[in-house]
């Protein structure tokens, strides 16, 4: 049997954050201040805001996909109708059946029509974890969101590290320091 091929990348985000550039104000000023701050901090990738300028479109979205722990799909008709988003999230697939790792989180900010959505993504709706955002967005409801959102993330890479015992490594206090 042999090993699936994997890529030797550093984990650099918590996840990249895969969304129409036409839902950029709602993931501006709702996601990314619900994810990004305390206690939690999750380490998020956007591309108008964490591609390498001067890199292709291509290499940027393959490297925040390979250095991200998850890919938050922002799912609306926006994202549906643009081909950059069903590109990204075909490389998403790709990479979520090539390193057999769930990672892929599902985020539907608007009600879609089922059986008017690309086969891919129905396969994925039927079988990844699916957050779906509250309409209308009452305080109660979008904090049940968030918590579910946060419970598919996982921990933070930032949480993580705090988390971790020290290795003893660390130099420490001699016993000569006492005398």
């Amino acid at each position: 049997m042999s090993k699936k091929k994997q890529r030797n990348t550093r984990t650099s985000y918590d996840a990249f954050v895969c969304y129409s550039g036409k839902n950029r104000k709602w993931v501006m000023r709702r996601l990314v201040p619900l994810l990004e701050r305390r206690p939690e901090n999750y380490s998020l990738c956007l591309f108008d805001r964490d591609f390498r300028l001067g890199t292709h479109i291509v290499t940027n979205i393959v490297d925040a996909i390979d250095q991200s722990r998850k890919v938050i799909v922002v799912l609306t008709q926006h994202f549906i109708d643009s081909k950059w988003c069903q590109w990204e999230l075909e490389m998403a697939q790709h990479k979520l059946f090539s390193e057999d790792r769930e990672f892929l989180v599902l985020l539907e900010l608007e009600p879609l029509e089922r059986r008017r959505l690309p086969r891919l993504l129905r396969f994925l709706l039927d079988t990844r974890p699916v957050v779906r955002w509250p309409r209308p967005e009452t305080a109660p409801a979008v904090m049940a969101a968030a918590a579910e959102l946060r419970a598919v993330l996982g921990p933070s890479l930032r949480q993580n590290l705090l988390a971790e015992p020290p290795t003893g490594d660390e130099p420490g206090p001699s016993a000569s320091a006492s005398d």
